[in-house]
């Protein structure tokens, strides 16, 4: 029993040498690639991303101004119309007045000619 653990045993030691080697190969490997590879320079982002909001800041600043004067015309819009409507409602209002002016003007033009047809018979 002895003889079938050694086997085991050397058989299991050899499996750890052949993982080791294997290890230190691939880190000799990747060690040996970075020295190839230059190293990447450092990249500051910190003013891309200032400049990006600074871009949105002022898109915002504009959509106010923007928004701010398309509400100040439509108040003017509304205004302008406003003052029509009541002008429009004010010759509305007056219009019975003048009609039955008119209406009774022509009454009396009638009521004239009426007289002076009777009158000539």
């Amino acid at each position: 029993m002895t003889i079938l653990t050694s086997h085991y045993s050397d058989a299991a030691s050899q499996a750890r040498n052949a993982a080791d080697k294997t290890a230190d190969l691939w880190t000799q490997g990747a060690q040996g690639l970075t020295t190839l590879i230059r190293p990447l320079p450092q990249i500051d982002l910190i003013p891309a991303v200032e400049r990006y909001f600074d871009l949105v800041q002022r898109t915002v600043n504009i959509n106010r101004s923007l928004t701010l004067k398309w509400v100040q015309a439509a108040g003017t819009l509304t205004g302008v119309a406003r003052d029509q409507a009541e002008s429009a409602a004010d010759a509305v209002r007056e219009m019975p007045a003048s009609a039955g002016h008119v209406v009774h003007k022509q009454a009396a033009k009638a009521e004239q000619a009426v007289r002076e047809q009777a009158e000539k018979a």
